[in-house]
């Protein structure tokens, strides 16, 4: 008895030690998630139907922190993009075309007070010009962000932002939605009552790394019960 009992422990810890590196595998280091909750203004459409003035709705933008587009730009690529309009969730078919930007601007910079951008640039506007973008402005990060003198862009951590400043609709940001959903073409945001934060991702394992997860967990216990028997 004590022969079987000390082959079933190992068979767990093995079992422990693959799952933990199945798992780890599984987790790009730099990935993170811009959130954004809000409202639209009484222009922007979906599918070529006004929303309304007023109408909430919620993105969140996936990026690689440890990539940005160009190492004096706090810009980077978005690999996914999802919204949630009127409680409806929709994801961007495209979410590359999309790029965000993080800048700060202290006082000294010649802001009145010290200011946290975060911004959703609109398909094509990356380096070429931004015309076509969603830029939020917060007063605070916590916690802070890497500081920079005065202005500038920069590397963004997992943070909260707090006492929003301004939400602005610069130009017309059109995102193609999946699954025939239509366009939704944002021309204008409304309300100071909007909140932001920069969250690590989450990772999920992929299709492959489940599986072979589990098949180690049958395999573990094929073994227990075999010499059970």
């Amino acid at each position: 008895m004590r022969r079987m009992k000390t082959i079933s422990m190992k068979s767990y810890l093995i079992l422990f030690c693959a799952v933990s590196l199945v798992l780890a595998a599984s987790a790009p280091a730099g990935l993170m998630n811009l959130n954004y909750a809000g409202s639209f203004g009484p222009n922007t459409t979906l599918g070529g139907i006004v929303l309304g003035d007023g109408t909430p709705f919620s993105f969140q933008a996936e990026f690689d922190s440890a990539a940005p587009l160009s190492p004096e730009f706090g810009a980077f690529q978005v690999s996914s993009l999802s919204f949630i309009i009127n409680g409806t969730p929709y994801a961007a078919s495209s979410p590359a075309d999309q790029v965000v930007f993080f800048a700060y601007d202290s006082t000294e910079g010649g802001s009145p007070i010290p200011t946290y951008y975060a911004s959703l640039l609109g398909q094509g506007t990356w380096p070429n010009n931004n015309n076509n973008l969603l830029n939020f402005a917060f007063e605070f990060a916590t916690p802070d962000f890497i500081p920079v003198p005065f202005w500038g862009p920069v590397i963004p951590t997992a943070s909260v932002f707090t006492e929003n400043l301004w939400n602005v609709c610069a130009g017309s940001v059109s995102i193609t939605l999946a699954g025939g959903a239509g366009d939704l073409v944002i021309n204008d945001l409304v309300g100071l009552a909007a909140t932001a934060s920069l969250t690590d991702f989450s990772a999920v394992p992929e299709p492959g790394n489940l599986l072979a997860l589990s098949g180690l967990v049958g395999s573990a216990m094929f073994l227990r019960i075999r010499r059970k028997a």
